[in-house]
């Protein structure tokens, strides 16, 4: 068992939740899931969507994902991956140079995702 895997973007690093024609986003992951297995000589079979946000990718796009041969995709939308959760929105922490310190101590903890996504509502009642 290797000790960890490689997984992809795209290959222009495009935000897919802007594009609406399935050929494209198609044609990103592909051409990005190539060159990787070329370089790296395995399969990659994982993929975290440029930007990631909500809106960074669509239903169109967690089509494509599957078409194109990956088992699964990544979000930075915080949150519990459950057995009912897609596997081509899949969450996945975040962390940034400009994270506020609260959030990063809360990372630390485990307790990042609930606090997180209390913030984000918050700013959006705001």
């Amino acid at each position: 068992e290797p000790l960890f895997q490689v997984g992809c973007h795209t290959h222009n690093h495009l935000d897919l939740g802007e594009i609406s024609d399935p050929q494209k986003i198609h044609t990103e992951l592909i051409l990005s899931k190539q060159k990787l297995e070329e370089i790296t000589k395995t399969e990659i079979l994982h993929l975290a969507y440029p930007f990631g946000a909500i809106g960074n990718f669509s239903e169109i796009a967690e089509a494509e994902v599957l078409k194109a041969g990956f088992e699964s995709a990544s979000t930075i939308i915080p949150g519990y991956n459950l057995k009912n959760t897609p596997r081509t929105s899949l969450h996945r922490d975040s962390l940034s140079p400009e994270m506020e310190d609260s959030l990063f101590l809360a990372w630390l903890r485990g307790s990042y995702d609930t606090i997180k996504m209390i913030s984000d509502r918050i700013k959006t009642i705001r």
